[in-house]
């Protein structure tokens, strides 16, 4: 009686997932856009779906307020590893409007950089690489 039991428990378990799906992370097929730029004193980002067309300044600002350093820092953290992040500064747009993106100062680049490092993101950035 107590085998059959432990059958059917073990059975249960298999097909009904017991054990939690595993956290799936955000992928995409042409990486990602990363955009910051200054507003109100204080440094914004954007972090897009790679395309294969520039984009437009209504697509990176929008009428959305932009993610503040630690809202991006939460986003990165839901990335697949190994995935591409192409971080945009003005002449993005070739010749639009470029909505005054640029980088924001070097202990925010390294912060940022160190994060994508340590999560196996593929950050492609032409900030200086020091102060």
């Amino acid at each position: 009686m107590i085998p059959r039991i432990l059958a059917c428990l073990a059975l249960a378990m298999l097909l009904g997932g017991a054990s939690p799906a595993p956290d799936r992370k955000q992928q995409a097929f042409k990486g990602y856009e990363l955009y910051s730029w200054r507003e109100a004193g204080e440094w914004r980002f954007a972090l897009l779906i790679g395309t294969n067309r520039l984009k437009f300044c209504s697509e990176v600002r929008g009428n959305r307020p932009g993610m503040t350093l630690e809202e991006l820092e939460g986003v990165l953290n839901r990335l697949a590893p190994i995935q591409h992040v192409s971080w945009r500064t003005s002449g993005f747009a070739d010749g639009r409007d470029t909505c005054l993106v640029a980088y924001p100062p070097f202990e925010i680049v390294q912060r940022i950089r160190e994060l994508c490092r340590k999560l196996e993101l593929f950050l492609d950035d032409r900030a200086s690489p020091q102060p």
